[in-house]
């Protein structure tokens, strides 16, 4: 039987597509474009992963694109994925740091982002749902693991161009990265607060340990090469019901003796992300509802982590 995909439009500055069942998403995401002669430069000193030197597979929320005519003369072009409500800051950000760099940076609001996710779990490392480029459009798988499937990037809004795809609501969206462990947007990595080792960007292709030097490489490179990592981001599922909105991002999570096993993300419904030591991950844990009410929580280790680590 033929597998359907599942798209959905993301609201950010970028667009998540999904093969298997079609979800939409107008909200959430966004997308900017550096380009320059130098734009490599800047952007490799602003972030832990690499800077593609070649339209491939890249770190995540970053897209080297030969498209866009508009800019074929200003030399390399990238396209940046980003939390919607923080793209004026992020542009702020790259504006303040290219320095005398010929680099320009300005939104892109006529791309949609797409999310494009498996419609079974084998089908998550098969063959692209359609060829990389149609004219406008950029397929990209998405690089953070198989199983969140690829990333389409165009001006059109319909679902159609993607064979067999079937259009799916973003919560779809939501729920199945929280399940997968994928973090995602300022509510999930908070800014200031969540750091990259603890966050999983180590396995998701978003921390490189051999480029140069980068914005907080020496608290990363040095937590990586001890190797001590006390609390890592785990998919949580909360267990029985509780009111809606009733456990907060920050919720401390306890062990059945009470103690302190971690603090609770995000989420949605009864799935979502907790930060919590990985020697207190093997027991019970509960957390508190703001009624006082007693929720029992269950962690797992996602199938797509290094197997030294589960």
């Amino acid at each position: 039987m033929a597998c359907f995909l599942e798209l959905v439009f993301l609201f950010r500055s970028f667009v998540p597509f999904c093969f298997g069942a079609l979800k939409a998403w107008k909200e959430g995401l966004a997308t900017t474009v550096l380009c320059g002669y130098s734009s490599a430069q800047t952007l490799s000193a602003l972030q832990i992963p690499d800077v593609p030197t070649e339209f491939q597979s890249s770190p995540p929320s970053l897209c080297r694109s030969p498209r866009l005519p508009e800019h074929a003369d200003q030399g390399p072009i990238f396209l940046l994925e980003c939390d919607s409500s923080v793209l004026g800051a992020l542009q702020k950000h790259l504006v303040l740091h290219k320095i005398r760099r010929k680099v320009s940076v300005e939104p892109c609001p006529e791309l949609r982002v797409w999310a494009v996710l498996p419609g079974i779990p084998e089908e998550a490392g098969g063959a692209e749902p359609l060829p990389k480029h149609q004219g406008t459009t950029i397929l990209t798988r998405d690089p953070r693991t198989t199983c969140m499937g690829w990333r389409l990037l165009t001006q059109d809004e319909s679902p159609a161009l993607v064979p067999r795809g079937r259009l799916a609501d973003v919560w779809d969206y939501h729920r199945h990265r929280y399940q997968q462990g994928v973090p995602e947007g300022v509510h999930d990595l908070p800014p200031g607060v969540a750091l990259p080792l603890e966050s999983n960007l180590a396995f998701m292709n978003g921390i490189s340990f051999t480029k140069g030097c980068y914005v907080g490489q020496e608290l990363t490179a040095c937590t990586h090469h001890m190797g001590v990592i006390r609390k890592r981001l785990f998919p949580v599922q909360l267990l029985g019901s509780f009111p809606v909105g009733s456990i907060t991002p920050g919720t401390t999570v306890l062990t059945e003796s009470g103690q302190a096993a971690g603090k609770y993300r995000a989420g949605q419904g009864n799935v979502g992300l907790a930060l919590l030591y990985l020697e207190k991950i093997k027991g019970p844990l509960h957390i508190r509802t703001t009624g006082s009410g007693r929720v029992a929580l269950t962690t797992s280790v996602p199938d797509w982590w290094p197997t030294a680590t589960k």
